[in-house]
């Protein structure tokens, strides 16, 4: 029986022994606890196995002793180790009080125990032989061992009491874990209370040592954890959005979530769509791992699924199985492309923005280069003022309505885009492009204007691409400088560019970077143009303007006059002439002719850039001369914008002395109404009004309603244009007395006019 024993908590050792090496390898806040248990209990069976080895009384209660004090480490770690089990992370700091006061007790414990084998104040042995052999010992305590047996219950009893409240408290699935150590530890203690109580021969309760410290180490590091683990898995991956599903080596599915179940409509356990979906998916991934996008019908509607496959691989690098998580990426990747969208395109007409449409265009042309294209351009006249006129709503409608006409051209590599504001531009093949086509759909913007008192009018230029590596702006820059040429005419909406239109460019912007520089060095020269009396004599002389550059020669007024104008430097050039004139003027007033006087121009932009009356005003003091002897004329169109602010300051120079000509009278769209509501003291009739009509018996007597009118009113009449001796015949008849034009002399340099008319004297 004793060598049966012996053998079995041999065993038991051996056991115990294996469960302290493992738990001591984990890193867990338990880890400590269980090591020092299952020492401790092996030493008990180690003390135990003596104790029966043994015939020496000394040794015997030796053995005896310190099988007791092991047994009290026992019962220590048990309850240390079940305060840090039964309690959550972070909040064991509680107990520590407790164990303090535990650990102090055991000490004192442990010394009672510890002298036993010298004063054998705890208790005596008795051997027990068996056949004249050794047998066992028989326990004899001392009426002190009761505190040490009080003391071992009370820790027993603690942490009996610690896991039947964490049982009681927590979820029905946490508790058995608690549950089943319990049962252990509770056998364990009964089996030792009966051991003492009967005063056994043999510990039985050491038989429960190995098969409590495996059943505490299988449920606190293995099985309820991963029990524990798995549940909560299933738990969140059930409730995830996401649509999960796992596989085994053979791709066979072992488990699926909720939304993987919905989405492959899986019923009554067929698994096989999903499994043929991984299998495929699968095939394409030539790593353990894998992720692409899917589309995949949900509800009849095209989803986009970002799908990760991942294969399990053990340590020898088989496969132990995979699984597929699948996340519904519709909304994420079409925020995307709505950002892409509206990074790449016009928010009002849906067309592609200035950097992409080039970019874009480009990319077609260099990818088709033999393939022949226009570039196509477009632009809304004084589309500016139409927001300020109508609103913004009505303006935005606008565009919106030549977004449409463009769109309707769409066809195979056609692409259209709104460079800014009005400015639109198409790319389109040549042999798609109808330029009637392209007009009659301009026709339905200018449809918007019915009712409102503006007229509309949309431009389209034409680039044909010649060079398909030329730069894309550069190209744009040729349409639209086709729209430029015809800018301002309402009887043409389309034009092509051409090589003359560049060089015409070129022209302006040579023009327009040398002016500073021939201004300050006086290349422009003034030019006079005589007027007189029915006989030729000279009473005056019209200012002109002329370029007389080193490299080009001579420059006519045509050539550089509309640039400037339209480059806003045409007020520099005025005030030089003008200056200019005032110093003749001087000059003349020296040499006895101040009876002569100098029309000067006035441009409209003058009235905008500069204070005239100021200047005109000062060239007089400055120079000493009669303010009517500097004439200023001006033509229709200057009265036509601003009428109230220019007429304002003509009024202050007629007041001045300063005498206002009406140039070119009747060669324009002439208004009875300017002469209404301006006072000229000179109207000035271009010849031009009879050779331009196809009825001149009806011109003349016009004409001859004007000159009656105008003298009728006060005015002095100057005909311009008279180029031969029937025409100066007939205007005297009707009753002009001054004149200019080719018949007495065209326009000359000072020195040339000077030396005709004074002689050469100035």
């Amino acid at each position: 029986m004793k060598l049966l024993f012996i053998s079995i908590l041999f065993v038991e050792l051996i056991a115990t022994a294996i469960c302290m090496v493992l738990s001591a390898k984990k890193k867990q806040q338990i880890s400590s606890r269980l090591a020092g248990l299952y020492s401790s209990a092996c030493l008990c069976i180690i003390f135990q196995m003596l104790s029966y080895s043994v015939s020496n009384v000394f040794w015997g209660i030796f053995f005896v002793s310190f099988y007791w004090i092991s047994f009290d480490f026992v019962l220590y770690f048990m309850l240390s180790f079940t305060v840090v089990f039964t309690t959550a992370k972070g909040k064991g700091e509680k107990g520590k009080d407790l164990q303090l006061i535990v650990l102090i007790l055991l000490f004192v414990d442990i010394l009672f125990i510890a002298i036993n084998p010298f004063m054998q104040n705890a208790f005596k042995l008795q051997p027990v032989y068996v056949n004249e052999h050794f047998g066992y010992w028989i326990m004899e305590k001392a009426p002190l061992f009761t505190i040490h047996d009080y003391f071992n219950y009370i820790l027993a009893l603690d942490t009996i009491l610690l896991l039947l409240i964490k049982i009681i408290k927590s979820p029905r699935f946490y508790s058995s874990k608690y549950l089943l150590i319990l049962i252990g530890y509770v056998a364990a203690v009964v089996l030792d209370f009966v051991f003492v109580l009967g005063n056994a021969p043999f510990d039985f309760a050491l038989l429960v040592f190995a098969p409590l410290a495996v059943g505490i180490y299988y449920f606190a590091f293995t099985t309820i954890p991963l029990k524990i683990r798995q549940r909560l898995q299933r738990i969140v991956t059930d409730k995830m959005d996401n649509a999960v599903a796992t596989f085994d080596c053979r791709g066979k599915c072992i488990y699926i979530n909720e939304s993987c179940r919905a989405l492959f409509d899986v019923s009554d356990n067929d698994f096989s769509v999903l499994e043929k979906f991984v299998a495929d998916f699968s095939r394409d991934i030539h790593d353990d791992f894998g992720v692409k996008n899917v589309t995949l019908l949900v509800n009849g509607e095209e989803n986009i699924f970002a799908v990760e496959y991942q294969k399990l691989m053990d340590k020898k690098g088989q496969l132990e199985g995979s699984y597929i998580n699948m996340q519904n990426q519709t909304d994420e990747v079409r925020k995307l492309e709505l950002e892409k969208f509206r990074a790449s395109h016009d928010s009002l007409t849906g067309l592609l923005n200035k950097n992409s449409f080039f970019t874009i265009a480009s990319q077609i042309i260099k990818s088709a280069p033999d393939i022949p294209r226009y570039l196509v351009a477009t632009d809304i006249k004084d589309f500016k003022i139409v927001n300020d006129l109508f609103g913004t709503k009505f303006g935005d409608d606008l565009l919106k309505q030549q977004a449409e006409m463009l769109l309707e051209s769409d066809s195979d590599g056609c692409i259209q885009g709104r460079i800014s504001g009005d400015k639109f531009a198409m790319l389109i093949t040549k042999d798609k492009f109808n330029a009637a086509t392209a007009v009659r759909n301009t026709n339905r913007v200018i449809q918007l204007s019915k009712g409102v008192d503006f007229k509309f009018h949309v431009y389209i230029g034409i680039y044909e691409i010649i060079n398909p590596y030329e730069s894309i702006r550069s190209m744009y820059d040729k349409a639209n400088l086709a729209i430029q040429s015809i800018h301002g005419n309402f009887q043409q909406s389309i034009a092509f560019y051409t090589t003359s239109l560049m060089e015409q460019l070129l022209t302006e912007k040579n023009i327009i970077s040398e002016f500073d520089a021939a201004l300050e060095k006086e290349e422009f020269k003034l030019f006079f143009q005589p007027q007189v009396d029915k006989d030729g004599k000279l009473l005056g002389a019209e200012a002109l303007v002329r370029w007389l550059t080193s490299e080009r020669g001579l420059v006519a007024p045509g050539m550089f006059i509309p640039i400037l104008e339209k480059a806003g430097f045409i007020f520099k050039l005025d005030n030089y002439i003008w200056e200019k004139a005032a110093q003749k003027l001087a000059e003349w007033k020296k040499a006895g002719r101040d009876e002569l006087y100098i029309s000067v121009n006035i441009s409209t932009k003058d009235f905008y850039y500069m204070d005239l009356y100021k200047i005109f005003t000062e060239l007089v003091q400055r120079y000493g001369f009669s303010p009517r002897n500097l004439k200023l004329e001006i033509t229709e169109t200057v009265l036509m914008h601003n009428i109230q602010h220019h007429l304002g300051v003509l009024t202050r120079l007629q007041q001045a002395g300063f005498e206002i000509e009406m140039d070119d009278f009747g060669s324009g769209f002439s208004s009875l109404c300017l002469l209404k509501e301006i006072s000229v003291d000179v109207l000035k009739i271009d010849m031009g009004f009879l050779r331009q009509t196809q009825n001149p018996a009806r011109s003349k007597i016009i004409l001859k309603s004007i000159i009656s009118m105008a003298q009728t009113l006060g005015m002095q009449i100057v005909t311009e244009g008279v180029e031969t001796i029937a025409q100066l015949k007939m205007l005297c008849d009707m009753g002009c007395k001054v004149f200019q034009g080719y018949y007495f002399s065209s326009p000359v340099s000072v020195r040339d006019f000077e030396q005709k008319y004074m002689g050469g004297k100035k």
